[in-house]
């Protein structure tokens, strides 16, 4: 049986943990500028919590859910003593309404949502979650189908003496079919020698006009487009990673 990269946690979080500090302050940011006074979060498909622990460490009141699990259980033992409510539940059946102040989705999580239904379903169903003038943090690739080109990054930590390397690689999408291939090798240094993950999925592709044409469709307004890091962006076609700040209308 095949096993997915997400449902091994630990190495999952050891891989993108020393990015955590800079997405999850570049999201707070977009927070307090688009709904001062925030206090109680909320993280859809939230893994293994490293995003959650940041936050509640910072004496927020976050709740996070996914379908993981294995990440679930993971992120339960690392929030056991905060202020934290963690719940297996899909993107598109949490519900909880009029809760919190804002919600965060980062990094592309939002493209695991493969059809238009289910993305309007979740944005939907986020936007009924939120209190009103609540702000929700997407942050998304965006891609431009005439100029879009196969892709690979690469990148190693060390975690208790042991190397990670990880090599992502990405096959572009059709505009027609809307789906983006990526494929994980994950190369864990044992005493033994080296071991290999493999796992590939696909995530679902925007342009900027087909992002645009999914919000009209929903009760949340683009209030802000910004970078990575928190500056503000004006969006064009060239246009690439994004932090998006929905308001609830």
């Amino acid at each position: 049986m095949k096993r997915s990269f997400y449902d091994f946690p630990a190495l999952y979080d050891a891989i993108h943990l020393p990015d955590t500090p800079v997405e999850a302050l570049a999201a707070w940011a977009l927070i307090e500028r688009h709904h001062g006074g925030a206090r109680h979060l909320l993280e859809p498909g939230c893994g293994t919590g490293r995003f959650l622990s940041y936050f509640a460490r910072r004496g927020l009141t976050v709740t996070g859910y996914d379908t993981n699990a294995r990440a679930l259980a993971f992120a339960r033992r690392r929030l056991r003593r905060e202020a934290a409510v963690i719940v297996k539940s899909s993107m598109t059946s949490f519900r909880r309404p009029n809760s919190f102040d804002a919600a965060y989705c980062l990094i592309g999580t939002f493209r695991h949502l493969l059809t238009e239904r289910d993305a309007i379903r979740h944005l939907r169903l986020t936007a009924e979650a939120l209190k009103p003038g609540g702000v929700y943090v997407v942050g998304l690739d965006l891609v431009d189908y005439t100029d879009c080109p196969a892709d690979e990054e690469g990148w190693e930590v060390r975690v208790k003496n042991r190397r990670l390397r990880h090599l992502y690689m990405t096959i572009p999408p059709r505009k027609r079919r809307r789906l983006e291939r990526i494929i994980n090798f994950v190369t864990v240094s044992t005493s033994r020698g080296d071991r290999i993950l493999q796992d590939d999925y696909d995530l679902r592709s925007y342009d900027l006009v087909q992002w645009k044409a999914l919000l009209s469709q929903t009760p949340l307004r683009l209030a802000g487009t910004y970078t990575a890091g928190g500056r503000p962006l004006r969006l064009s076609r060239r246009t690439r990673y994004a932090l998006f700040a929905l308001i609830k209308a």
